[in-house]
């Protein structure tokens, strides 16, 4: 079968590949008014532990298998590819300044502010992965979104750096040489995350999106349309299973098909007894309590953690869940109810079917598909006014 070639520089075909704990998923998504998923798959691997590679052969081959499968899959062959960064991350606020000449704000300046912006000491071994605006301010005027052509001597930007360890990004990238593909960008999984599932509606009104892992749980805020927070609690899917291993003295095997199975039952459940094998029973209540108990181990940091950043007031459309760990069942009441704010679960605006299982992957179309979301990707031949059409609430 011979593949189509396209010019992947017109952004019609974009490829997203998320690498996760234990298999790497890509989409391959044709550009739209919404993502059009002309194929997809997934790879199980070993090669990951603790967020870290540590068996790049085993890795390159799960990489080299499911892109060529997409490739079967979708008749294209895959020429630009968009990779996760599921590692741990730091974020942290950064201003710079411009001396404005001429009369009035240029390309010009916003490009030696946000240079000045960026040169900042970093941590010891850590890589700028994204720069994602915040504001810009022009003499007294602050809070501005598009600040060309307005007149003033001083141009200030406020920028959020995201900054990744060197040596993860070095191993990824060697992974993926060593599957013959060539990565066009990384983002980080809590940024692909949230654009996968968060409706400009939710963006602007304020939104936090919740992507529960395997061992971790990615965290994104977005405000006024524009990511202002992201974060990650070590905890995940597989901490659920360990609380129903501990609390109920099963098996893994058979706290795993609580989990599946059954979720957290309601309260008119209570009563009634769940019987798994000949050997095991229990009441719908004493499996509810041993789930809500774990899940309040991990919501409660992000909670805190929201109202800490002066976030949680802020996000009138809710939460939003995402990743394998929100398929739980009745999860979403839950969390409704401890957060005492609107939570549904994430959907996507692509034709694609199965949306949570691939979201992160889809996410990484979405921030591939949108020049104006971070400084760092900005190409060269697109012009400033042209970068902030769309950006102002």
């Amino acid at each position: 079968m011979s593949l189509k070639q396209f010019n992947m520089d017109d952004r019609k075909i974009i490829t997203g590949l998320d690498l996760g704990a234990n298999s790497v998923k890509c989409v391959m998504g044709v550009i739209g008014e919404a993502v059009e998923v002309i194929g997809s798959a997934e790879v199980e691997h070993q090669g990951i532990q603790n967020q870290q590679i540590v068996d790049t052969r085993n890795v390159a081959e799960a990489i080299r298998k499911v892109c060529q499968e997409v490739e079967i899959v979708s008749e294209n062959s895959i020429t630009n590819l968009w990779v996760s960064l599921g590692n741990s991350f730091r974020m942290f606020s950064s201003e710079g300044m411009s001396i404005i000449t001429g009369g009035g704000v240029t390309q010009k300046h916003i490009l030696q502010s946000i240079a000045t912006a960026r040169a900042v000491p970093l941590p010891e071994r850590q890589e700028v992965v994204h720069i994602l605006p915040s504001y810009f301010k022009v003499d007294r005027k602050d809070h501005v979104f598009n600040p060309i052509g307005l007149s003033g001597l001083r141009l200030e930007t406020s920028v959020l750096l995201v900054t990744c360890d060197t040596s993860s990004i070095q191993d990824l990238r060697r992974c993926l040489n060593e599957s013959g593909r060539t990565v066009r960008g990384f983002v980080v999984q809590a940024l692909a995350s949230g654009l996968a599932v968060a409706s400009e509606e939710d963006k602007n009104q304020g939104v936090c999106v919740i992507d529960i892992g395997k061992n971790y749980s990615q965290l994104s805020v977005f405000l006024r349309g524009r990511v202002v927070y992201m974060s990650q609690v070590p905890f995940g899917g597989d901490d659920i299973t360990g609380e129903l291993v501990n609390r109920l003295k099963v098996s893994p095997a058979l706290a795993e098909n609580l989990k599946i199975q059954y979720g957290l039952p309601l309260a008119g459940d209570f009563s009634k007894t769940i019987n798994l094998s000949e050997d095991f029973s229990i009441k719908g209540q004493e499996l509810y309590s041993a789930l809500a108990q774990s899940l309040s181990h991990c919501f409660y940091h992000i909670k805190e953690e929201l109202k800490e950043k002066k976030l949680l007031d802020q996000i009138y459309s809710g939460i939003i869940l995402t990743g394998g760990g929100s398929l739980l069942k009745n999860i979403v009441a839950w969390a409704r109810e401890y957060f005492e704010k609107p939570v549904h679960q994430g959907k996507n605006s692509s034709s694609f079917g199965d949306r949570l299982k691939y979201s992160t992957a889809l996410g990484l179309i979405q921030y591939a598909k949108d020049d104006r979301l971070d400084f760092r990707t900005k190409p060269k031949t697109l012009t400033f006014t042209n970068w902030f059409k769309d950006l102002i609430p």
